[in-house]
Protein backbone atom coordinates (compact mmCIF):
# COMPACT_ATOMS: atom_id res chain seq x y z
CA UNK A 1 0.00 0.00 0.00
CA UNK A 2 1.25 3.56 -0.77
CA UNK A 3 1.58 6.06 1.72
CA UNK A 4 -1.18 7.98 -0.22
CA UNK A 5 -3.71 5.20 0.11
CA UNK A 6 -2.36 4.68 3.90
CA UNK A 7 -3.41 8.24 4.65
CA UNK A 8 -6.77 7.63 2.81
CA UNK A 9 -7.39 4.46 4.56
CA UNK A 10 -6.75 6.43 7.65
CA UNK A 11 -9.49 9.74 7.09
CA UNK A 12 -12.07 6.94 6.31
CA UNK A 13 -11.69 4.54 9.21
CA UNK A 14 -11.86 8.56 11.24
CA UNK A 15 -14.54 8.87 9.19
CA UNK A 16 -16.56 5.95 10.09
CA UNK A 17 -15.80 6.46 13.72
CA UNK A 18 -17.22 10.14 13.50
CA UNK A 19 -20.57 8.70 11.99
CA UNK A 20 -21.19 5.92 14.12
CA UNK A 21 -20.27 8.31 17.15
CA UNK A 22 -23.33 11.03 15.97
CA UNK A 23 -25.47 7.74 14.50
CA UNK A 24 -25.56 5.51 17.89
CA UNK A 25 -24.99 8.21 20.94
CA UNK A 26 -21.51 8.38 21.15
CA UNK A 27 -21.55 4.66 21.57
CA UNK A 28 -17.79 2.02 21.06
CA UNK A 29 -17.83 0.65 17.61
CA UNK A 30 -16.64 -2.50 17.75
CA UNK A 31 -13.80 -3.52 15.60
CA UNK A 32 -14.12 -7.43 14.65
CA UNK A 33 -10.44 -9.62 15.13
CA UNK A 34 -11.19 -10.42 11.55
CA UNK A 35 -11.09 -6.55 9.94
CA UNK A 36 -7.97 -6.24 12.19
CA UNK A 37 -5.90 -9.25 10.75
CA UNK A 38 -5.39 -6.96 8.33
CA UNK A 39 -2.14 -5.80 8.78
CA UNK A 40 -2.53 -2.42 6.73
CA UNK A 41 -6.28 -1.77 8.95
CA UNK A 42 -4.37 -2.85 12.14
CA UNK A 43 -1.73 -0.29 11.94
CA UNK A 44 -4.02 2.22 10.75
CA UNK A 45 -6.48 1.89 13.88
CA UNK A 46 -3.13 2.04 15.80
CA UNK A 47 -2.19 5.22 14.62
CA UNK A 48 -5.50 7.06 14.54
CA UNK A 49 -5.13 5.60 18.52
CA UNK A 50 -1.28 7.01 18.97
CA UNK A 51 -1.81 10.27 18.00
CA UNK A 52 -4.88 10.93 19.76
CA UNK A 53 -7.88 10.74 17.45
CA UNK A 54 -9.31 7.56 18.99
CA UNK A 55 -9.52 5.97 21.94
CA UNK A 56 -9.63 2.21 23.08
CA UNK A 57 -12.26 1.22 25.14
CA UNK A 58 -12.63 -0.19 27.48
CA UNK A 59 -9.26 2.33 28.46
CA UNK A 60 -6.46 -0.03 29.20
CA UNK A 61 -7.24 -2.73 26.71
CA UNK A 62 -4.25 -4.26 24.61
CA UNK A 63 -4.72 -3.43 21.29
CA UNK A 64 -3.73 -7.27 19.96
CA UNK A 65 -4.37 -8.86 16.54
CA UNK A 66 -6.58 -11.91 16.68
CA UNK A 67 -9.08 -9.72 19.42
CA UNK A 68 -12.48 -7.42 19.05
CA UNK A 69 -11.66 -4.06 19.77
CA UNK A 70 -14.04 -1.30 20.67
CA UNK A 71 -13.09 1.96 19.51
CA UNK A 72 -14.32 5.45 20.08
CA UNK A 73 -13.37 8.87 18.38
CA UNK A 74 -12.11 11.63 20.90
CA UNK A 75 -13.04 14.92 20.74
CA UNK A 76 -9.38 15.46 19.09
CA UNK A 77 -11.10 13.38 16.44
CA UNK A 78 -14.20 14.94 15.87
CA UNK A 79 -12.38 18.39 15.79
CA UNK A 80 -9.99 17.01 12.56
CA UNK A 81 -12.75 15.99 11.27
CA UNK A 82 -14.94 18.72 11.18
CA UNK A 83 -11.80 21.59 10.51
CA UNK A 84 -10.94 19.12 7.42
CA UNK A 85 -14.96 19.35 6.34
CA UNK A 86 -14.56 23.51 6.42
CA UNK A 87 -11.39 23.47 4.18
Amino acid sequence: MSPDERVFLRQQLLKNLYEHHFSFSGTVKVVTAEELKDDEYFLAYKYLSEKGCIQIDPPGLAEEQGKDIGYRITAQGIDLMEIRQRI
